[in-house]
């Protein structure tokens, strides 16, 4: 079944998975020397990978304040 992903935007949204799109996480991986199991992962294997990431930085991280910019409208 395809991973579907939902990216913060800063909308505010409750039911947000990752805080990058998968064109993100796919540059910023593609930018690094050592990236094979990366790029030998399947897309949902990609998507589920991140939407981890982003679980686990909310659970250990106290984020303070507010975005200095919105992204989404640059």
């Amino acid at each position: 079944m395809p991973v579907s992903l939902i990216t913060k935007n800063g909308t505010g949204r409750a039911d947000v998975d990752t805080y990058v799109s998968l064109a993100e996480a796919d540059a910023y991986s593609n930018a690094r020397a050592s990236v094979s199991a990366w790029i030998n992962a399947t897309e949902d294997e990609r998507k589920a990978t991140f939407a981890h990431a982003c679980r686990i930085l909310d659970s250990y991280v106290t984020w303070v304040g507010y975005p200095s910019k919105d992204r989404d409208r640059r």
